[in-house]
């Protein structure tokens, strides 16, 4: 049984959405910065690091990769993101 979580960041200057899950603690998961050249990555070097943004971690967790996945899928369709 996994544990896992759907979290936000979003852009506080462009509105746009990035949305991702974690079996991890959310906090460590984004610790690791994202590598170099993910979407995300590049827009955290435009846009003035982690505090161009706002983090969510959503409450819901999730026991199986099948309800986690659709999650993320529907909340990205959700945002247009």
């Amino acid at each position: 049984m996994i544990k896992g979580r759907i979290y936000i960041h979003k852009n506080k200057l462009n509105g746009k959405c990035y949305v991702g899950q974690t079996t991890q603690d959310p906090l460590k998961r984004w610790d690791r910065r994202y590598g170099k050249v993910s979407k995300f990555a590049l827009a955290l070097k435009k846009y003035g690091g982690w505090s161009g943004f706002t983090h969510t971690i959503l409450p819901e967790i999730y026991d199986n990769k099948e309800d986690l996945d659709k999650a993320e899928i529907d909340l990205i369709e959700e945002l247009d993101s």
